[in-house]
């Protein structure tokens, strides 16, 4: 409420002259901005210290408002003034701090002020490693980030700050209304929250608005040509320039495409960490001599490769391939659920004229062989692998008559594991600081004892050993910590059986399998 003290109306009249002002509590109108006038209902403040200036600036008197924000200063002469009051603790001015006021002989000087409650916007920009848009426990802050406080009306930045080394801003002494709060990614780092939030700030009250941001990476490669066929990049075989490369999200949506360089080397930035497969397309006149498809996982603020290797197509030249895989119901046939390969199988090609090619299965399971003449091939595998964990389940050899140019595919070859063991269960899942890894076996036979394996992607192509010992046969039900895990960042596991390295999985984190035969390959 105003509270009017010049003068009282039971007071009687000065006899010199005085100033008779007062000091209220200013409030928000509909248009959220302070009011410059005493509008009711605004109460006075009391204890704010104001003081008489000359017009020369020397303080003449100083006083401290009463409970109804009052204040007089009294025989005081004729003549200029200054009336200066200084803002209480936790308030900030809407009138000017500093009222010129000229006192008549026998008169009365008056100078009132307005202070409104100090509100704040604050928040913090974190590194957000899981994306899932919300600060967890160990995802730190980041400092230097740059935030403004917009005015939604007009669109004009009303207050600029960076975050602190934790990631925390604040914006003091902010006026009651509402309105926006736009983060700018910094450099290297992409949002997982909106960069514009919306905010309300009540008179002496706060908001807050937090920004999530996750590091990106790169995929990068070379596609080359693989003038021997065997799908590795020796150093006489250049790469191919002008190939288009392709990165696929992993619900198959294309995100970006590119062509490669001069020297066959193509780059993808600002990847968010993810999984991803890489396609090439196979240039005019080019055979694949490994998968056009690559999976891929990039990691946060890091980087994934995948390399593709295409040969010189020759006049009349054809081509066979297919795949090694897990025959998991053992019927010798390659049924379309059956998508698990075993990679590092070796194929042997017999051709024409005694021609003999040897070829070595990828992670995937597929093998090729290009750029041969028409003929009669007959391509062979051996009855058992790894010494005889897998035994073959398909015909041990497929013969294939190829005419000139012709492409044939789909020569594939199964094997099953031994009758009895199989992992039951298998969960990898965050507890705390570290993976808690668990496993169940059944009919473990002459099993010596396990390792455990783990990688960035299903693929295995950055496969590390997590078990630093080997954890041998002990009933069945195992348990290991992986302490080197890094929070936010997916893995893949696998069980590799002692002593005859047979790797089963990938199981993902954080799922729980129930897996008769899973995928194995020799660890090298």
């Amino acid at each position: 409420m105003w509270v009017s003290v010049c003068p009282p109306a039971a007071a009687p009249a000065p006899t010199s002259a005085t100033t008779c002002p007062a000091v209220w509590r200013a409030r928000s109108s509909t248009t959220s901005t302070a009011t410059a006038s005493r509008t009711p209902p605004e109460n006075g403040l009391g204890g704010v210290t104001v003081g008489l200036y000359s017009s020369g600036g020397a303080l003449l008197a100083s006083t401290t408002t009463s409970g109804d924000g009052s204040y007089l200063f009294t025989n005081v002469a004729p003549g200029s003034y200054s009336v200066r009051e200084t803002d209480p603790s936790g308030w900030s001015s809407t009138t000017s701090n500093n009222v010129p006021v000229t006192v008549p002989a026998g008169g009365l000087g008056h100078a009132d002020f307005g202070d409104q409650l100090i509100a704040s916007v604050s928040g913090v920009v974190f590194n957000d490693l899981d994306g899932d848009g919300v600060q967890d426990p160990g995802e730190p802050g980041i400092g230097g980030v740059t935030v403004q406080l917009i005015n939604p009306s007009t669109g004009s930045v009303v207050a600029t700050t960076v975050t602190a080394g934790d990631g925390s801003y604040i914006f003091r002494s902010v006026t009651p209304g509402a309105y926006t709060v736009r983060e700018t990614d910094p450099t290297g780092f992409n949002s997982t929250t909106p960069n514009d939030v919306s905010v309300s700030v009540p008179a002496g009250g706060a908001a807050v608005a937090n920004f999530g941001d996750r590091q990106v990476g790169t995929v990068s490669g070379v596609v080359f040509n693989d003038i021997n066929g065997n799908g590795s990049q020796q150093g006489s075989e250049a790469g191919l320039a002008g190939v288009t490369v392709g990165l696929y999200d992993s619900g198959n949506n294309l995100i970006a495409t590119t062509t490669t360089a001069g020297n066959g080397s193509y780059l993808f930035l600002n990847v968010p960490p993810g999984s991803y497969s890489v396609r090439e397309t196979d240039p005019a006149g080019f055979l694949s001599t490994t998968p056009n498809s690559v999976n891929v996982t990039v990691p946060a603020g890091g980087s994934a490769s995948a390399n593709f290797g295409d040969q010189i197509i020759a006049l009349g030249a054809a081509s066979l391939s297919g795949v090694v895989y897990l025959d998991s119901n053992g019927n010798g046939i390659h049924d379309p659920a059956e998508t698990v390969g075993i990679a590092g199988a070796p194929v042997t090609i017999y051709g024409p004229n005694g021609v003999i090619i040897t070829r070595t299965t990828t992670i995937t399971g597929f093998y090729s062989v290009t750029n041969l003449p028409p003929g009669i091939y007959t391509v062979t595998m051996p009855n058992t692998l790894n010494s005889p964990t897998a035994v073959l389940s398909s015909p041990s050899q497929l013969n294939a008559t190829l005419a000139s140019g012709e492409n044939r595919t789909g020569l594939d070859f199964g094997y099953v594991l031994p009758t009895g063991f199989t992992i039951v269960s298998f969960t990898a899942q965050w507890q705390g600081d570290v993976v808690v890894v668990r496993w169940i076996a059944i009919n473990e036979g002459a099993l010596a004892g396990y390792h455990i394996y783990r990688s960035t992607d299903p693929d295995g192509s950055d496969l590390v050993r997590v078990t630093q010992q080997m954890v041998p046969v002990a009933g069945g039900t195992y348990q290991i910590n992986d302490t080197t895990a890094v929070r936010g960042q997916p893995y893949w596991y696998w069980v590799q059986t002692q002593p005859d390295e047979l790797l089963i999985g990938p199981y993902p984190m954080t799922v729980s399998s129930k897996v008769f035969i899973p995928v194995m390959r020799k660890h090298r």
